[in-house]
């Protein structure tokens, strides 16, 4: 083998192996997202109801391309076994939201990522709560949380393996995704979630679209989500009716949107409320050390309490 062979990409060998249209397919995302971004950029930098002539060739231009790659990522995912819907949540993921449905509040995962062993919930986890997480309502969800995602593909049931095909054709789109804080080795103490003040708010939002939608209420951990263990709270989305989800929101936004603009005084109150109420918990559990890294850390991700 030539010295230069080492160093071409699998699709100039084979062009036509399972391998090779993969990485066609992830190059041509990247190159449709960088369109997207260019294009963004260009209708930042030009005036509302501005004309120019030159600007307008190039963003036909730009539209026209982004359509050819469009065309080119349905023709490539078909051949590895993705449908329309499933290029069209490639794309979001890519960016990582709903933005160009107008949501750039709401993140999107993969549904087959969230799929792992990292989703294991054993005995020991759920008789050794910390204090302050050791009620009833939390020892329940986690209970479900365990029936639900079960303990890894190994001796897996029928009904998880048939979840994790249908996980592998859906989305989560993320209401809240928050940061765990370890104070010591992960794997003996466990972590502390960094919550925002309007968790309560997300959570509910989330639960009453999932009854609207008839979709799945999502709550979980993911270990891999930017190489930092996170607590995800979503929806589980079939990627076919991601788009339907999207219009559900912006139909109602203040019921659905998440952002101080689109909530009530009231949601903002009883928001304020359990917040402080969570607050004493941790405060009453944790040491004098442990509060003082935890409030550092909740505000530089957050901003003042």
């Amino acid at each position: 083998m030539k010295e230069t062979e080492l160093y071409k990409g699998s699709y100039e060998k084979d062009p036509d192996s399972k391998e090779s249209i993969g990485e066609q397919y992830y190059d041509k995302l990247g190159r449709y997202d960088d369109i997207y971004k260019e294009m963004k950029q260009r209708q930042k930098r030009s005036p509302e109801g501005a004309i120019d002539a030159e600007e307008t060739d190039k963003a036909i231009f730009f539209e026209r391309e982004r359509h050819d790659i469009h065309l080119d990522l349905l023709a490539l995912g078909e051949k590895i076994g993705k449908g329309k819907a499933d290029v069209l949540a490639d794309i979001m993921r890519f960016r990582g939201s709903l933005e160009e449905y107008g949501l750039p509040e709401f993140p999107v995962i993969q549904g087959g990522e969230l799929m792992h062993p990292h989703f294991r919930i054993d005995a020991k986890t759920l008789d050794a709560l910390p204090p302050w997480q050791a009620d009833k309502e939390i020892r329940e969800r986690m209970r479900k949380m365990k029936k639900q995602f079960g303990d890894g593909m190994e001796g897996a049931s029928a009904e998880y393996r048939e979840r994790v095909k249908m996980m592998e054709h859906s989305s989560v789109v993320v209401f809240a995704a928050m940061p765990f804080l370890h104070f010591g080795n992960p794997q003996e103490e466990g972590g502390v979630v960094l919550r925002p003040k309007d968790i309560s708010i997300r959570e509910a939002r989330a639960r009453a679209l999932a009854k609207q939608e008839g979709l799945e209420y999502f709550e979980g951990n993911d270990e891999d989500y930017h190489a930092a263990e996170m607590r995800i709270v979503g929806l589980v989305v079939p990627n076919d009716r991601i788009e339907q989800v999207a219009a559900a929101i912006r139909t109602r936004e203040n019921k659905y949107r998440l952002g101080e603009s689109y909530y009530s005084k009231k949601e903002k109150a009883l928001a304020g409320n359990k917040f402080l109420e969570t607050k004493k918990r941790l405060n009453k559990w944790m040491s004098e050390d442990k509060k003082e890294r935890y409030w550092k850390e909740w505000r530089d991700l957050y901003g003042e309490e």
